[in-house]
């Protein structure tokens, strides 16, 4: 009898296990579509993010990234956290935007990208100490990547780290672009002579190289534009004279006031774009201010 009984139990046993494993794989079979629906949302909220970036619309970009940030983790969350520290930086809200990108730093495995994009941010905010090791980080993380070495060298210019800055330059444009790039930071330095030998470096090397051939235009008529003013100081009246000789005098060929018009060689999207464009790639097409944020591209 007992022996019935034991039987007739394995028999329940046995059927209710079949059943939780039958509940188990349709579980499974119907949290799969779900996870791949999310997945699909989140793509699709991205490229929207994109778009509205795209067109000029950042604080409804802001809004989506936000969205896609509160409802994802992991390497989904650290993307958003990326794209809200790029559209922060270009609306002007920097310490918002570092957050971001710290907060994205700390989730991604990818990080070369993010320091990319910071040390762009860094730079434009003029903390060049901080930038140059943000650039130097992301460098170390992914050495053969352009976009890193172009704001690198970026920033070493500014410092006044020309050498280097030439390196990295004649590695990721060219040798001509390379110094028509050192002439554009000499010319945001005040350093006209030096800017212009650079210029005609660059056009000895490759005439048809129009943006230069442009900034050594531009340097000329600045050049001629202080020689007229000083010609003037000279021949004014002997008072006005004693006057300006008060005052400290200027080196032969000062650009510091007038350097923001000249123009650098030229930018292309190959760098943080801010993300994979933050600093914009110097080549020879499409002259563009230096100091303009990238668009960064996935």
């Amino acid at each position: 009898m007992k022996l019935g009984f034991y039987k007739s139990l394995a028999v329940v046993l046995a059927c209710l296990m079949l059943q939780l494993s039958g509940c188990a794989r349709v579980s499974e079979f119907v949290a799969r579509p779900a996870a791949a629906k999310e997945a699909g949302w989140v793509a699709a909220q991205m490229n929207f993010g994109r778009l509205h970036e795209q067109q000029g619309r950042l604080e409804k970009a802001r809004d989506v990234y936000l969205e896609v940030r509160d409802r994802t983790r992991g390497e989904e969350q650290a993307a958003a956290n990326h794209r809200l520290g790029i559209v922060c930086g270009q609306l002007g809200d920097t310490d918002l935007a570092k957050a971001y990108f710290e907060d994205a730093l700390a989730t991604s495995t990818r990080k070369s990208a993010i320091l990319n994009d910071l040390g762009y941010l860094l730079y434009l905010q003029n903390e060049l100490d901080e930038a140059r090791y943000v650039l130097e980080r992301a460098a170390a993380e992914n050495p053969s990547d352009d976009r890193i070495a172009n704001n690198l060298a970026m920033v070493l210019g500014k410092q006044g780290r020309m050498e280097e800055s030439f390196a990295l330059f004649r590695r990721t444009v060219g040798e001509a672009e390379a110094h028509a790039n050192i002439g554009y930071l000499h010319a945001l330095r005040g350093e006209g002579n030096h800017a212009t030998k650079q210029y005609s470096r660059a056009v000895s090397l490759r005439g048809e190289l129009k943006a230069a051939a442009n900034a050594l235009a531009q340097i000329a008529d600045m050049k001629g534009r202080l020689d007229k003013v000083k010609s003037s100081e000279a021949s004014a009246p002997f008072a006005d004279t004693q006057l300006a000789e008060t005052t400290p005098p200027q080196q032969p060929f000062d650009l510091e006031a007038q350097s923001a018009e000249v123009q650098p060689a030229a930018a292309s999207a190959v760098a943080p774009q801010f993300e994979t464009n933050p600093i914009q790639q110097v080549t020879a097409d499409q002259p563009a201010p230096l100091l303009e944020p990238a668009r960064p591209q996935s």
